[in-house]
């Protein structure tokens, strides 16, 4: 697990980018076919 500490402005930055891709690879998740995401 990644130790970030959540009252440093990088690590708030770091969550925030995170959180970012996180979303970003849900949305091109859904986009995709079910059997791409299987391969």
């Amino acid at each position: 697990m990644l130790c970030i500490s959540l009252f440093d402005p990088d690590g708030l930055e770091q969550v925030r980018r995170m959180l970012r891709v996180v979303s970003i690879l849900h949305r091109v998740a859904d986009d995709l076919p079910a059997v791409v995401i299987e391969k």
